[in-house]
C-alpha cells in the first residue's frame, strides 16, 4: 500500500510541475499582449482554494490533475452580437439569477443567458453560486480608477480622504471630492474621464465606486463592450494568437532545456582516459611491470592519442599475439612486450582497467546537448503520424501509470534523476500538445490558421465535432498505453 501511495504522490508531483510550466506559458504570453486571464489553476475545473490578484484568481482545485489558464475571449466562433444589450440589462439590476436570465430571454428577443456567459468568460461580469447554491450573474466591484493608477497617484499627492456609507468621497475638510454622479461618467473599463474630482479621488489607496452586485448606469454599452474586447483573446492579431497558443509548449521546452543544461553542467561528462586504474594480479601487464597510474601511449611504436584509439588498435590482435606497449611511468617513457590472453567473450586483453575522469562541459555544449534531446523526442513523436511505425511507437509509450512508476523510481534515486525525468517528460508533453489534433494546442493553431485564410470564424459546431473526434482518439491512446503499463509494471508481462 505504501508503495502505491508513493507512486501516486511522485507521479502527481511530476505532472503538476509540468502542467504548471505549460499553463504558465499560456498565462504569461496572454498577459504580455494585455489579455485578461480570469483563472490560473492547478487541477481540473471545480471547487478551489486560492487568492485573487490583478483580476486573476490563482489556486488549486479539489482534483489536482492537470491545470488550466482561463483566458478571456477564447469561446470561439463569431462574437455574440447581443453583448451590449446584455451588459445594459444586468447593469440596470446589478444582479440577476440564472433562472431570471432564462425567463427574460424570450421577452428581450435574444438568448440572455448565452450573452451573459460570454461576458463572464471575458471577465466583464461575475457568475457564481450564492449562499442558497443558486447560480447568479453580478456586476463586479468597480473602482473610480484602476488600482495601479490610484497607488501611483497616492505617492505623488498629500490629499487624504475617506469613503462614506453613501459612497461620497470627502477630503479632510469634509468637502465632497467625488459623488456617484461623477462616478457614472466612468466607463466599465475603469478609465477616468477628464473630471478634476475623479482625478482627485485617485489619491486614495483604494476607492470603491460600486460594490459587486450593485446596480449602475452604463451610458454607452457599445463603447464599454469595445473597451472590454481590448482585454480579450479576440482582439489579438493572428501571429499574437499563435504565440499564446504555442506559449505552453514553448515554456515546456524552455524549462526542459534550462533544467537539462544545468544538470549536464553540474554532472559534467565522464571521459575514459589512458591512465591505468587497476592491474589484474598475474596478468601479462602486471608481469611486464605496468602499474597503477601509468599512462598507455603506443602499440608497436604507433602513438595512440586516447583510450578509444588504443582499444580500437587492440581489436586488431588475437589471443597469444605479442605486442610492444609504450607507457609513461613517473614521467619517463618506457616500452615493454606483452603477450595477450583471452578475456570476456574471447577478446584479446593484457589485464588492465583504465580510469574515468569527470570533464567540465561548456555552457554552449550543454545547451546543444539539451536541444539534441528535444530533437530525439520530436523524431519519436513524428513516428506517431507514420502508419508503418505507429504500432511500434505506441508499444514504447507510457501513460500516466508508467510515468508515475518511473517518477517514483527516479525520486528514490535522488533529486537529479527526478528533475531530469521531469525535464524529459516536459519535452514530450510540450511537443505532443503541438500535434494538429483538436483540442490540443496544435489543433487550435490549425483552426486559427484556417480562419485566417478564410477570413471568417469556423462555426463552433464544426470545431466541437472535430474536438470530440480528437478527444476520442486521445482517450483510446490513453487506454491502450494504460493497459500496457499495467501489464508491464504490475503483471510482469
Amino acid at each position: 500500500m505504501l508503495q502505491i501511495i508513493s507512486i501516486v504522490f511522485w507521479g502527481l508531483l511530476l505532472l503538476m510541475l509540468i502542467v504548471f510550466v505549460h499553463e504558465l506559458g499560456h498565462f504569461l504570453t496572454a498577459r504580455m499582449f494585455g489579455v485578461r486571464v480570469k483563472e490560473f489553476m492547478i487541477g481540473l475545473p471545480g471547487p478551489s482554494i486560492g487568492f485573487t490578484r490583478n483580476e486573476t484568481r490563482y489556486g488549486v482545485t479539489c482534483i489536482p490533475l492537470g491545470g488550466y489558464a482561463r483566458i478571456a475571449g477564447m469561446e470561439g466562433g463569431e462574437e455574440n452580437p447581443n453583448l451590449d444589450r446584455a451588459l445594459s440589462y444586468i447593469a440596470y439590476f446589478g444582479r440577476i439569477t440564472l433562472a431570471d436570465a432564462q425567463k427574460s430571454s424570450e421577452r428581450l428577443g435574444f438568448n440572455l443567458e448565452d450573452a451573459l456567459d460570454v461576458l463572464d468568460e471575458w471577465g466583464t461580469i461575475v457568475r457564481k453560486k450564492d449562499r442558497e447554491h443558486i447560480f447568479v450573474y453580478e456586476m463586479p466591484r468597480q473602482y473610480v480608477a484602476p488600482l495601479k493608477q490610484i497607488k501611483k497617484a497616492k505617492k505623488k499627492s498629500s490629499i487624504n480622504g475617506a469613503l462614506t456609507s453613501d459612497a461620497t468621497l470627502h477630503d479632510i475638510k469634509g468637502t465632497p471630492l467625488v459623488t456617484k454622479t461623477d462616478v457614472c461618467q466612468i466607463n466599465l473599463n475603469n478609465n477616468v474621464e477628464n473630471n478634476p474630482s475623479l482625478h482627485a479621488a485617485q489619491d486614495l489607496k483604494s476607492v470603491v465606486a460600486y460594490e459587486q452586485g450593485e446596480p449602475r448606469p452604463v451610458p454607452d454599452a457599445k463603447a464599454a463592450i469595445d473597451a472590454e474586447r481590448n482585454h480579450t483573446y479576440r482582439k489579438l492579431k493572428w501571429w499574437q494568437r499563435m504565440v499564446v497558443l504555442a506559449g505552453g509548449a514553448g515554456f515546456n521546452l524552455l524549462f526542459a532545456i534550462i533544467i537539462l543544461t544545468a544538470v549536464i553542467m553540474f554532472v559534467g561528462q565522464n571521459e575514459i582516459t589512458s591512465r591505468v586504474d587497476k592491474v589484474a594480479l598475474g596478468s601479462p601487464a602486471a608481469e611486464a611491470g605496468i602499474s597503477q597510474g601509468d599512462t598507455l601511449v603506443s602499440i608497436n611504436d604507433i602513438e595512440q592519442s586516447d583510450w578509444l584509439t588504443f582499444s580500437a588498435s587492440m581489436r586488431a590482435f588475437s589471443v597469444g599475439d605479442t605486442i610492444e606497449v609504450g607507457y609513461i611511468h613517473d614521467g619517463e617513457y618506457k616500452q615493454t612486450s606483452i603477450k595477450l590472453i583471452s578475456g570476456a567473450e574471447g577478446k584479446a586483453i593484457m589485464g588492465v582497467e583504465v580510469a574515468i575522469q569527470r570533464r567540465d562541459v561548456a555552457v554552449l555544449d550543454a545547451i546543444s546537448a539539451s536541444v539534441g534531446y528535444v530533437g530525439i523526442v520530436a523524431q519519436a513523436i513524428v513516428q506517431l503520424l507514420n502508419p508503418t511505425t505507429f504500432q511500434e511507437t505506441i508499444a514504447q509509450s507510457s501513460s500516466v501509470v508508467g510515468v508515475s512508476v518511473e517518477a517514483q523510481k527516479a525520486a528514490e534515486s535522488g533529486f537529479l534523476p527526478f528533475i531530469s525525468l521531469t525535464a524529459l517528460l516536459s519535452i514530450s508533453i510540450g511537443l505532443m500538445n503541438l500535434l494538429p489534433i483538436p483540442p490540443l494546442d496544435g489543433g487550435k493553431v490549425v483552426v486559427e490558421t484556417i480562419q485566417r485564410i478564410l477570413r471568417r470564424a469556423v462555426p463552433v459546431r464544426i470545431v466541437n465535432y472535430i474536438s470530440m473526434t480528437g478527444m476520442a482518439l486521445l482517450l483510446l491512446l490513453f487506454f491502450v498505453c494504460t493497459s500496457q503499463d499495467i501489464q508491464r509494471y504490475f503483471l510482469g508481462s
